[in-house]
C-alpha cells in the first residue's frame, strides 16, 4: 500500500515538471594545441564554466563553436546536423567542463564538456 502511495506521488510531481531530468550532451573538445590551452590549463578543473561561441556552418550540416574558458580560446566542437534543431539558432551556449585527461605540469590532453538543454536560451 505504502509502494503504490509513493509511485502516485512520483507520477503526480513527474506531471508537474517538479522532476523533469535535465537532458545532458557532451561533446569533446578539439584543437586544444592549436588556441591558448598552455596559458590556462592549470586553473581548469572539473565543473568549471565554459563558454562556447558559434564560428562556422558546414556544408554537412554541422556547427562549429570555439569554447572560451575565462576569456581564452582553448579549442573548438563540432555539433552534429542530428542537433541542428537544438544548437542551430544559439550563438552563445553556455557549458562546464565535464572531464578531462592531463598529466602534472603537462597542459590538458583530452577534454570533454557538458551542455545542459535547459541552459539554453532560445529567443524567437
Amino acid at each position: 500500500m505504502l509502494k503504490l502511495g509513493l509511485k502516485l506521488r512520483l507520477k503526480e510531481m513527474i506531471l508537474a515538471n517538479k522532476l523533469t531530468p535535465k537532458i545532458q550532451h557532451v561533446f569533446n573538445v578539439s584543437d586544444l594545441l592549436n588556441f591558448d590551452m598552455i596559458y590556462i590549463y592549470h586553473h581548469m578543473t572539473e565543473g568549471e564554466k565554459v563558454t562556447l561561441k558559434r564560428s562556422e556552418f558546414h556544408l554537412d550540416g554541422n556547427y562549429s563553436y570555439y569554447v572560451y574558458f575565462k576569456g581564452f580560446k582553448i579549442g573548438t566542437v563540432r555539433v552534429s546536423s542530428l542537433f541542428t534543431a537544438i544548437y542551430g539558432s544559439v550563438e552563445t551556449i553556455e557549458g562546464a567542463i565535464s572531464s578531462m585527461m592531463k598529466e602534472k605540469y603537462l597542459p590538458v590532453r583530452s577534454l570533454d564538456i557538458i551542455i545542459c538543454e535547459e541552459d539554453l536560451k532560445l529567443v524567437s
